[in-house]
């Protein structure tokens, strides 16, 4: 039994990636197979247009070989013809691979033009060679059988890899025949033939595998790509659906700002390796404010609204200012006004606020008399005793953001104070302008001017700033402004939404398959280095001549990947080693043992590499593809181990790499072992004494030049090995091999089998050699370059998931402090845009606490905002059970609840899906918590919460008076207090209007709520009976204020809090016990 130390997993997921069947069977999953196909016909489209011009240089470098090195001239016009006739028919076989439509229509074209092309070269090369030996008695090797074997599996447009194959088969049958008929059974050297075919099979194998290596790498380079845009898409999207709710809610100077400076706490939270950010983190002391002068600013009061809370339902009161303020915001968004916000009854907007408008007083005043018209017909319509009472001044104010939770957008200032003021000294049904806004009017002669009533005469206010205020009263012919069509209309449900996704999607995906990348032929980037100029693709300016990123930080990662493919690799490699051996073995006439010894270690030592980068995939034919549980042993793991360090470590594959090439020359050593001067003496003596010639001479040159043919090919075909150091290897090796050519072995060489009569068989040798090295070192850049492609897009991609993943962090934090989470989360998936949402709610606790002698100047707005950022961060200390939620500022008004948890509900307008939350598990386990630890009984426990976090404001307040004491001058914040006013009970939550999607409480307890704080006193936290009783029964003193009287309610009884000069509560002894902590 293995010990548990001994014990491994066989992790090859990340190897099956780089199957050729998994690739293949994820183009089809992803349904790209007819995109890939297309792209695979542009990449051969390149690849033929490369092989065009070398094929044309190759040829035009032959002829003037032949001609200019020749002995004798009479023989070389035909071959010079031959090869210039077949290289134009070959050209024009194989353009018609440029017609783009007829490829597209008959794919199989690129397979026949590739055949006959090869066939035309073959036919030339063969008929080249039998003519001279039957008409001139001249024995003539071929020229172009490597050559074709490469042109076949590199660059001809043959989609399918079998076709490929049997097309080289024909070819090398072809070429083994000739030589078989010719050379081979009519002079008994059965040796050589039996290492010509072995090295025709060494070069299909490679072929082969080069091929299929190749397909994976733009195979998967495609898939990534595709993922690349497909995540990129989603990206935007997510981010775009995000940002329009967003800029609905805050203008988006304002959002940008805030979003801005929580991506620099963000990256700063992540560079310290700090925790998780909290929201609260992300806010600390920021503040955008504003000023904006020439605006008009209006205030919109529901005449009688608080008689309907007490005669109406909830739900309909909530669905009546739902479809009253949807018409608002639609006629607000006609006359080009900004809504701030609505507070309870009262609506007020902007007009030439984000953007300047000269027209902001028209612009005004025809809303207002819009709005008028609304709410008359929502009272025809609904039976309702309902009106509206508007006022409107022009000026200037302070407009932006305070606080760090649940922002929103708001305005302040004198003016703001002026036109509030205007609305309620107005009249209903009119319109109550000052002489600001008269003097901007020019449409004034298309509305009925009176002058103000006598209440606005006599306001303190209005007298102090010497306001002189007019009437506009409501006309008969108000222009037609339907909002019904608007509203059906932007009300259609988001479920739309993914079908215009996916449109999009797919277009923009069709639009970069064919905008993605092949590589530029050689000439025009040699062309464009030499002449410095700018290349217009990004991918290409990343990179040198050699293909190196110029980007370290992209070249290093890059050379550090993985390298997945060299198991493939290896059995290149195998079959090169073992090919070689045998053809070295097969033209060896006396083969020592030392020899034989040497090619066995190195056979062994392939052979073992092979069996190690297979191992794996071996194991997961028998036991993982087939779920087998297997414990494997200490072996099988050490195998395990020593296959990833491979596949890891770029020094040790660097090491294998050059110790497989060190391995080839010493078979290329053992190869050419032999004395020069003995077969110099033997081939003199041959002509002197005219013996029969030697059949076996000191080596066989052609087969020597086909091993390092093979040597540079697989030089080149390592992966994830720096593609300078591969070309620099397999340069050294060409030039080498030549060095042996002219210097060492040159009579050796020279006296070998020609490829042309008279023409110097060591020309023959290097020209094969230089071709095969240019070959293959346009196709590896070809290859190179799809790789680093695919690298840069991952990494492109990667970053932009980083910066999406800030951005989308920054606005879902922007989000969630201005909504509840579960709120956006609906609005953003499953809400049309004028849809209302509520949440019905048993028992609510709600404050209102106004701080006093605050100044409308910006000294003071800084130091609210300090205050207001104090109070926010009490709510941290209340979101473990009953959570305290800020539903607004107004004014000077601190606005909370405590109950609002969608867990405790009683009704929503829209089912929750809790799998569709954007919630974590956390959150989801503590709202299973509160269920569990709350009843309903303990319900009415939220007025003791709420009372305990509005005495934490007042002692937080006392704090910030000492703290802040002075800081402005002539002003001192010591003289500023708090008045609290709490009520409870029955209210509803949720989103009303058309634009500006704000979280909202109503019902009577918000209305008892504001009231208890407009007629409380400061520094005393005023409770409605219903609440006193509630808190006596927890033991917190009530004392009893008297009659109240109360707008909309007459005379009720209210009740002070006993509140020590500590800022503790004074108890009493209660009849109930708190069931949970606070």
């Amino acid at each position: 039994m293995p010990s548990s130390r001994s014990k491994c997993d066989l992790k090859y997921f990340e190897d099956i990636v780089w199957e050729p069947k998994y690739l293949k069977k994820k183009c089809k999953e992803l349904g790209v197979d007819g995109e890939f196909n297309a792209y695979q016909i542009r990449l051969f489209r390149s690849y033929v247009r490369v092989f065009f011009m070398f094929h044309i240089t190759v040829t035009i470098i032959h002829c003037l070989l032949v001609i200019l090195l020749s002995e004798h001239k009479k023989y070389i016009f035909y071959d010079v013809g031959i090869y210039s006739v077949s290289c134009l028919i070959l050209l024009l076989i194989l353009s018609i691979n440029f017609r783009k439509k007829i490829i597209e229509k008959y794919t199989w074209i690129m397979f026949v033009s590739s055949a006959l092309a090869s066939l035309t070269l073959v036919c030339a090369d063969l008929t080249q060679c039998l003519f001279h030996y039957y008409y001139h008695d001249w024995l003539c090797g071929s020229f172009y059988d490597t050559y074709i074997l490469f042109m076949i599996y590199t660059f001809l447009p043959i989609k399918s890899l079998s076709a490929a194959f049997v097309l080289a088969l024909v070819v090398s049958s072809a070429y083994i025949m000739y030589f078989m008929q010719i050379v081979y059974l009519p002079k008994g050297i059965y040796a050589s033939m039996s290492s010509d075919i072995a090295l025709h099979l060494c070069l299909n194998v490679v072929g082969i595998l080069y091929r299929t290596v190749n397909d994976m790498i733009v195979r998967s380079s495609f898939i990534d790509r595709h993922q690349f845009i497909k995540e990129e898409i989603s990206l935007r999207n997510a981010q775009r659906q995000e940002k329009i709710l967003l800029d609905s809610i805050l203008p988006s100077t304002f959002s940008e700002l805030l979003q801005k400076d929580i991506k620099k706490k963000i990256i700063q939270s992540q560079r310290l390796a700090s925790t998780p950010m909290q929201i609260s983190n992300a806010f600390r002391r920021s503040m955008a404010i504003q000023i904006h002068s020439d605006v008009s600013i209006l205030y919109a009061d529901v005449v009688n609204y608080t008689h309907l809370t007490t005669t109406l339902t909830v739900e309909k009161l909530v669905t009546t200012l739902h479809d009253l303020y949807a018409r608002f915001d639609l006629a607000a968004q006609h006359y080009r006004v900004q809504r701030i916000k609505f507070l309870g009854d009262c609506y007020y907007c902007v007009a030439g606020l984000t953007d300047p408008d000269p027209d902001h007083a028209n612009n005004a005043v025809a809303l207002g008399i819009a709005m008028i018209a609304h709410i008359q017909e929502v009272r025809a319509s609904q039976n309702l005793d309902i009106n509206m009472r508007i006022g409107i001044h022009s000026g200037t104010l302070y407009a932006g953001v305070i606080g760090e939770s649940k922002l929103q957008f708001d305005v302040w200032g004198p003016d703001v104070t002026i036109a509030n003021v205007l609305e309620s000294t107005g009249v209903p049904g009119a319109v109550h302008i000052s002489e600001a806004v008269l003097r901007n009017l020019t449409a004034r002669n298309e509305y009925t001017i009176e002058r103000g009533p006598e209440r606005a005469q006599r306001d303190s206010l209005l007298l102090k700033n010497r306001i002189v205020t007019y009437l506009i009263v409501f006309p008969h012919n108000v222009p037609d402004f339907s909002t019904d069509d608007q509203m059906f209309s932007s009300s259609q449900p988001s479920s739309n939404l993914p079908h215009g996704v996916t449109a999009e999607f797919n277009e923009e995906l069709r639009e970069e398959y064919r905008k993605m990348p092949v590589m530029k032929y050689l000439p025009s980037i040699l062309w464009k280095f030499w002449c410095q100029e700018p290349s217009k693709d990004p991918l290409n300016s990343q990179m040198d001549i050699c293909l190196t990123f110029y980007d370290t930080d992209l070249e290093k990662p890059y050379l550090g990947q993985s390298d997945f493919l060299s198991r493939y690799y290896f059995i290149m490699a195998w079959s090169v080693g073992a090919g070689s051996i045998y053809i070295q073995i097969m033209n060896s006439e006396n083969i020592e043992l030392w020899c034989l010894v040497v090619d066995s270690l190195m056979l062994v030592f392939l052979t073992v590499m092979v069996f190690i980068l297979w191992y794996k995939k071996i194991c997961w034919i028998l036991y993982g593809k087939k779920n087998k549980p297997h414990t494997y042993n200490r072996l099988s793991c050490l195998i395990f181990r020593i296959h990833e360090k491979i596949q890891e470590s770029l020094t040790i594959r660097i090491c294998t790499f050059l110790l497989v090439i060190s391995l080839y020359w010493i078979i290329m050593g053992i190869s050419t072992r032999c004395s020069q001067a003995k077969f110099i003496l033997a081939y003199i003596e041959e002509r002197i004494y005219h013996y029969e010639a030697n059949q076996s001479p000191c080596f066989a040159p052609w087969e020597t030049t086909s091993m390092l043919a093979l040597m540079t090919c697989m030089a080149f075909t390592f992966s994830h090995i720096p593609f300078m150091l591969k070309t620099i290897v397999a340069f050294i090796q060409v030039l080498i091999y030549n060095i042996l050519i002219f210097l060492q072995f040159d009579f050796v060489f020279h006296h070998s089998i020609t490829s042309n009569p008279y023409f110097p068989s060591e020309y023959s040798h290097a020209f094969v050699v230089i071709i095969t090295f240019v070959t293959m070192y346009l196709k590896a850049k070809q290859t190179e370059f799809c790789k680093r492609v695919n690298f840069s897009w991952r990494v492109e991609l990667e970053k932009k998931r980083y910066d999406a993943s800030i951005t989308n962090s920054s606005i879902t934090i922007l989000l969630n402090n201005i909504l509840p989470s579960h709120v956006v989360d609906i609005y953003l998936n499953s809400l049309a845009k004028n849809e209302l949402y509520y949440e019905n709610y048993k028992m609510v606790s709600v404050m209102f606490a106004m701080l006093s002698n605050f100044e409308m100047n910006l000294s003071s707005l800084r130091i609210l905002n300090e205050v207001i950022t104090q109070f926010d961060l009490l709510l941290l200390h209340y979101k473990k059970h009953y959570v305290v939620e800020k539903i607004k500022i107004a004014n000077y008004t601190y606005i909370a609840a405590c109950g609002l948890d969608v867990n405790f509900a009683g009704s929503t307008s829209k089912p929750l899906k809790l799998g569709s939350m954007k919630v974590s598990l956390i959150v989801a386990l503590l709202a299973e918590e509160r269920l569990e630890l709350v009843s309903k009984e303990d319900h009415e426990e939220v007025v003791f919460v709420m009372a305990s976090f509005a005495l934490d404001l007042m002692r937080t307040l006392a704090s910030c008076n000492k703290a802040y004491n002075g800081i402005v001058q002539g002003y001192n914040l010591s003289d500023g207090m708090i008045t609290i006013g709490i009520s409870s009970g029955e209210i509803m939550a949720g989103i009303v209007g058309a634009s500006k999607p704000h979280y909202d409480i109503w019902g009577d307890p918000v209305n008892m709520a504001a009231r208890m704080e407009t007629t409380g006193q400061s520094g005393h936290i005023h409770v409605t009976e219903e609440s006193a009783n509630i808190l006596e029964s927890y033991g917190i003193q009530a004392n009893y204020r008297g009659q109240t009287f109360v707008k909309g309610r007459g005379f009720l009884p209210t009740y002070f809090l006993g509140i020590d000069k500590d800022h503790n509560f004074i108890t009493k002894r209660g009849t109930r016990q708190l069931s949970l902590a606070v």
